[in-house]
Formats: structure tokens, sequence, C-alpha cells
């Protein structure tokens, strides 16, 4: 694994399945490895069309956008939360919160494949929390390892403390 936070990483790309919305984030000095969670929300789960969502999280800035035709757009899933969807193929991208400023989350699955192998994999998949545990699908999603495990979002009770 690599030296947490030491190194300047190549950008990782990704985009939407017809790849008319098409990103790179950059990881300055200190970004490295970026903050990874799983959810289990309902939103998550009617937004990827998956039992859960993996997503890493980070600054707007260190995000670059290249949408054709405007295809990139927002809905606003509840007040203040938007969900990044490409127009054309309808593939969710990102979320983000208005009352989180400095933080947007881009979708692992949306990655280039290139990026979900390897040390970068391995860096960018091991999910360090799941949130809204409370919905996990027994049986399914209950065997998936992270560090810390909360009943709703970051700020409620820890699960595996």
């Amino acid at each position: 694994m690599s030296d947490v936070g030491t190194e300047t990483r190549k950008p990782i790309s990704g985009g939407c399945l017809c790849k008319a919305v098409r990103y790179s984030i950059a990881f300055p000095e200190g970004t490295w490895p970026p903050k990874n969670n799983i959810c289990h929300c309902t939103q998550c789960r009617k937004n990827t069309g998956a039992l859960m969502s993996h997503f890493i999280s980070v600054c707007p800035q260190q995000v670059s956008w290249t949408c054709e035709d405007r295809s990139f757009r927002e809905f606003s899933s509840s007040q203040g939360k938007f969900r990044g969807f490409c127009q054309a193929c309808g593939s969710t991208v990102s979320w983000r919160d208005v009352n989180v400023p400095l933080e947007i989350d881009l979708f692992c699955g949306t990655m280039d494949e290139e990026f979900l192998t390897g040390d970068t994999g391995r860096d960018i998949l091991l999910a360090e929390k799941q949130l809204w545990c409370s919905n996990m699908v027994p049986g399914i999603s209950d065997g998936v390892k992270s560090k810390f495990m909360y009943t709703a979002n970051s700020g409620s009770s820890l699960i595996n403390e």
C-alpha cells in the first residue's frame, strides 16, 4: 500500500456509461488515500440501483469535469443534497451536500477500470466507513468489512466499537 498522505498521485479518471460526462481527480500531496465509504441508505440504493453504494469523498477543487453538450445534471434528492448524473445515459456519478461545501462524493463504479485494481484500487476500495448500516440487507451486505460502521450517518451510533 502507498505511503498515506506523503506522495502526489497520478490523477484518477472516470465518467458515465456513454462517456458524455467525464472527470479527473487530482491528488496533491497529503490527499491520498481519499476518504472512502459505503452507504446502505435507501436513497443511494434507489439512485444507483445497487444494494450499497461505494464512493470516495474529495474536495471539489480536486475534480475537473469534461462534459459534452451539458450532459451533467443534478437532481435535488432532498433539501440541500444533490445527485449528479448524466442526462444522456442516466449514470449516477456524484453526490454533494450544500452544508458540506468542501466535499463531493464520486461513485467508485464510475472510475475507469485501470484505477480499480492493484495498489490504487486497494487504497480506494477498502472502505473506511459504512453508513446507514441499519438498512443493510441481511446475509448479503453484512459481510462487507470497514473500520467504522454507523447505524445511520457518520454522526450516529457506532455499531462496531
